[in-house]
């Protein structure tokens, strides 16, 4: 499933709910200010016990209270997915490294993480074309 090469961990596409089945929740943390009547957002990490591979995204709080990645294509890992002896497109390393996330049990991690710290979850943050800004990929997510 995953050949360790200096500090990235190479995943083939195949493997990534059994990567996802081993990472575990390391931290979820608001962000400064973050908990205030405009926005709730923070980061989550996860890892595997070894910490050898590692998952880093930033979310936010919708106006339902659902937890959402603040933006996709800044997810942050030292996970490469590629087949046996290749190099992953940049297509194919977004892809996989969203499925991975979307693959984890997240959102509840940071309920859980809210409630525990008695933060208010539910319409904390509404998206309006003055909060967006373009992200690497010219696609509009939370400033």
């Amino acid at each position: 499933m995953t050949k360790q090469s200096q500090s990235a961990i190479h995943v083939t596409g195949a493997a990534i709910e059994q990567l996802a089945g081993q990472l575990r929740h390391q931290h979820t943390m608001l962000d400064d200010g973050a908990s205030t009547a405009s926005c709730t957002r923070g980061k989550s990490i996860w890892a595997t016990s070894c910490r050898s591979a590692t998952v880093y995204w930033t979310w936010v709080i919708t106006d339902d209270g659902s937890p959402v990645i603040a933006d996709p294509m800044a997810i942050l890992s030292n996970v490469q997915f590629s087949e046996p002896g290749t190099k992953a497109s940049f297509d194919a390393q977004f892809l996989g490294i969203n499925r991975l996330v979307h693959a984890l049990p997240w959102q509840q991690e940071v309920r859980d993480h809210l409630a525990r710290l008695r933060v208010p979850s539910a319409g904390r943050h509404r998206m309006s074309s003055t909060d967006r800004k373009p992200s690497r990929s010219g696609v509009a997510v939370a400033a």
